[in-house]
């Protein structure tokens, strides 16, 4: 809630108090995933993902979400990467992440001159593994001898006068440590008190397939679309499953953030009833809801939709950290997943990736063309290829003369061209500069104008696919 207030025009000092809720909450948040990641260790609960990855853009993401810190500091923060190292590498990405996000953060946090550097060698590869140490190397307070062996104990720092410095909870190293274990490696420090510290950590990896597609593969949450360009998200149609009232109003304002129509249903049945009335882009589902849990809502929806041909994407909401729970969702029929509290990236990826699946729907269209004969739907889809794009161009200049009268003409013979496509997305987003040309309204309009450009030239590419199909 504190980051949206940060969206609202805040003065000065507003600004301030904000932005210190802000760091507080993320710091205790990160003080509970830290129990929470500990608890799982100790429990032999904490599951490895091993994926394909590039070690190379893992840690330009880590150097590039340092720099500011750094900067802040006056550090001068460095990254080398051994050009040697296999492309792609095949490990948990995600603890990997984990770990040296955490060493990273601990060398700036640590130092007050100088530097901070990371650095990627290869040790060894053979035809199935590789062994790559990344080395962190800062010029910070080091640590006593006779203390280096007390800092990966739970809630240990070297002094306790650092805690009151420096802040932290002693658990960063400890869950370095126990991770890069739980991955087959080891953790080595080497470290003079005043002078600083070196962190070297050695993964043992597989040598994943190389192909140009993993090759140039980022880290996960490399594309997200960023919050300063949420007018490259699609305008989705969105129930959000929700029982809690600060959470529906949280999700629901973020939702309209991103120009995304939310409507609330705060419990399953609710939730049925509203997608016996209305069609919708995607539902995001709480796993605990009333009279109808999440699980059941969702296998209802999908058995449903076996007789439709229709599927509509679910996105699982949960605070659990329990193992196997995330399996337990997306077996259920859930296609994403988000921990709670909902990053606003994690969303706004996950909202980005539903809009590029496709913008018609496919089954209702495919039938009215067998319904009402596949000459008169591809003449249809044609003329459409014929005339979209004068179409847009018109209204495109009418908008830029403030024409609204002509303007809300066009945007809705233009809607009613869509129409018979089946294409939610394209006919709202005509549907809303028709509604702004009625009311005269020019803040956003240029947003919402873009919008349409893309989401008809989105529509074209898609019916071009649908008429190859159709004619192979």
């Amino acid at each position: 809630m504190a980051s949206l207030l940060q969206k609202s025009g805040l003065d000065g000092n507003e600004r301030e108090y904000t932005n210190m809720i802000q760091s507080s909450t993320q710091e205790l948040l990160q003080i509970i995933n830290d129990i929470l990641d500990i608890s799982k260790i100790e429990a032999n609960k904490l599951d490895l993902v091993e994926q394909c990855f590039s070690m190379a853009s893992l840690l330009d993401e880590i150097f590039k979400s340092f720099q500011f810190a750094a900067s802040n500091k006056g550090l001068a923060l460095t990254c080398e990467i051994d050009p040697r190292l296999p492309q792609p590498l095949c490990g948990d990405a995600h603890r990997i992440r984990q770990v040296l996000i955490i060493i990273v953060n601990n060398a700036i946090k640590f130092t007050e001159a100088g530097k901070v550097s990371l650095t990627a060698v290869l040790q060894s590869v053979d035809e199935v593994c590789a062994t790559v140490e990344v080395a962190v190397r800062d010029t910070g307070i080091g640590i006593p001898a006779q203390k280096q062996g007390l800092i990966w104990d739970c809630f240990t720092q070297a002094d306790a006068s650092i805690a009151k410095k420096f802040g932290g909870t002693g658990l960063g190293l400890t869950i370095s440590k126990s991770l890069i274990e739980l991955l087959g490696g080891r953790i080595e420090l080497e470290s003079i008190e005043g002078e600083g510290s070196l962190f070297r950590c050695i993964f043992p990896l597989s040598l994943g397939v190389d192909d140009s597609e993993s090759r140039g593969a980022r880290p996960a949450g490399a594309d997200e679309p960023g919050l300063a360009d949420v007018h490259r998200l699609p305008r989705l149609k969105v129930i959000v499953a929700e029982d809690n009232e600060i959470g529906q109003k949280y999700i629901k304002s973020l939702l309209e953030y991103y120009n995304c129509e939310a409507t609330v249903a705060v419990n399953g049945l609710e939730l049925m009833d509203l997608l016996k009335t209305g069609v919708y882009d995607c539902i995001l589902m709480d796993k605990n809801l009333p009279a109808m849990d999440g699980m059941e809502a969702t296998r209802l929806i999908r058995a449903r939709e076996q007789t439709t041909g229709r599927h509509i994407p679910i996105v699982a909401l949960t605070a659990s950290a329990i193992t196997g729970d995330r399996e337990k969702l997306l077996e259920a029929g859930m296609d994403y997943y988000l921990s709670k509290p909902i990053r606003e990236s994690d969303l706004a990826g996950i909202l980005d990736q539903i809009g590029r699946q496709g913008l018609i729907d496919r089954p209702v269209l495919l039938e009215e063309s067998r319904l009402f004969g596949r000459d008169l739907m591809r003449e249809i889809m044609e003329k459409y290829l014929k005339s979209y794009q004068a179409q847009v161009d018109q209204i495109e200049e009418l908008a830029n003369k403030d024409q609204f009268q002509e303007l809300e003409a066009a945007a809705h013979r233009f809607a009613s061209s869509v129409s018979c496509f089946y294409a939610g997305p394209v006919f709202r987003a005509a549907g809303d500069l028709e509604k702004m040309a009625h009311a005269q309204q020019t803040e956003g309009l240029d947003a919402a104008l873009a919008h349409l450009k893309r989401s008809a030239g989105l529509l074209a590419t898609e019916l071009e696919q649908i008429l190859t199909e159709v004619q192979d």
